[in-house]
């Protein structure tokens, strides 16, 4: 057995945030054998699960892809004697001193550089992309489709990649009862009928054509639907500002912002529909958990949403708003559709187990310990 340090100063991230969450949380049900170090920062203590007495926390304060991270925790790594680092982002550390297992979540930043603030940025993220497939002892991907494009971009390190795929929080698979879905309601003023998208408002989430979709959807409906946006704020993303001015929509969209897991659950189960019309993912979480839920999905057919999705969703073109317009209307209208996308979907967010997938990274852990 050995001491395995961890990086988790992401861990309020949203989507890799919900990734180290759940696999610190197995990793602590299910190994009592090594030792786990946690570089945190102060802030990031109340969002950790109640964890082992083989687990310690140490503070980090350096800021993720800073200069200070390159020296800090390899600083750290050592003198704490570390037998493994684990980078649950593409960022290793350049003076780790141990061997390392990294995983890269997606190359968006690669393959599409027009939305990174500079590049720099670009640069940064191919550096230390090769880098960790040159110096880690393993590199998992959390798709077959990432895998693919991790291995176009770097064909030199195509064998070190290994593929886990993420899991789903059981807390999805619950239903809430009447009670909370009122507070929910409440909560949010939610007392009509929406469309839901959950994640960052990033260019590559689409959701420029998602809000153009819905303005033709409105034109074809009567009114009172609406497009209810958790996970990211209007004021983050003036494209996004710009579009929904331009469209007359400012009533007919809401902005929640962040939401817990059980107030997002809530939702899932609340609306209409799931939109997720994404031009790329890595994974695709949000997803699954609509899924889950019991919420037909509409999804992008593009990167690894067909690979993680199955035929559990009604799949579209990202790029053609009119087909994301007459998808939501199916999904709407159509209530065979419905009700077969929803037995579908219980039936493929149920292959996805973080228990799983921590299993599968602690068989990693011990073949590295043991070389």
């Amino acid at each position: 057995m050995g001491k395995i340090g961890i990086d988790i100063r992401k861990i309020k991230d949203y989507g890799i945030g919900t990734y180290i969450e759940n696999l610190i949380g197995q990793f602590s049900r299910l190994d009592s054998d090594n030792q786990y170090i946690l570089f945190c920062r102060p802030q990031d203590m109340e969002a950790l699960p109640q964890l082992g007495e083989n687990f310690q926390l140490v503070v980090d304060n350096s800021a993720p892809y800073s200069l200070a991270e390159h020296f800090s925790l390899p600083r750290k790594a050592k003198r704490l004697n570390l037998d493994l680092y684990f980078a649950p982002h593409y960022v290793l550390p350049l003076l780790t001193p141990c061997r390392a297992i990294v995983t890269i979540h997606d190359v968006i930043h690669l393959l599409f550089p027009e939305n990174l603030p500079h590049k720099g940025a670009y640069y940064y993220a191919r550096f230390m992309i090769g880098r960790a497939l040159a110096k880690a002892e393993r590199v998992v991907a959390v798709s077959h489709h990432s895998s693919a494009d991790i291995r176009k971009l770097f064909p030199n390190h195509a064998g070190r990649i290994e593929v886990i795929h993420n899991g789903i929080d059981p807390h999805f698979f619950r239903h809430p009862g009447e009670d909370e879905l009122l507070r929910a309601k409440g909560r949010f003023h939610i007392d009509y009928p929406f469309i839901l998208f959950v994640g960052n408002l990033k260019p590559h989430k689409n959701l420029t054509n998602l809000l153009k979709a819905f303005a033709l959807l409105r034109g074809r409906r009567e009114r009172g639907l609406k497009l209810v946006i958790a996970g990211g704020e209007r004021d983050k993303s003036a494209q996004i500002s710009e579009a929904i001015d331009r469209l007359s929509l400012g009533a007919e969209i809401r902005f929640l912002g962040y939401v817990n897991k059980e107030e997002l659950c809530c939702l899932y189960h609340l609306a209409e529909l799931f939109a997720f019309p994404s031009l790329y993912e890595g994974f695709g979480l949000p997803p699954l958990e609509a899924m889950a839920c019991g919420t037909p999905v509409l999804a992008s057919n593009l990167s690894s949403l067909p690979e993680v999705l199955g035929d559990a969703a009604l799949m579209v073109n990202p790029h053609q708003v009119e087909k994301i317009a007459e998808a939501m209307q199916q999904l709407m209208e159509n209530k065979p559709l419905r009700e077969e996308l929803i037995r579908r979907g219980a039936q493929q967010a149920k292959r996805y187990s973080w228990e799983e997938a921590a299993r599968k990274y602690l068989v990693l852990f011990a073949q590295v310990l043991a070389r």
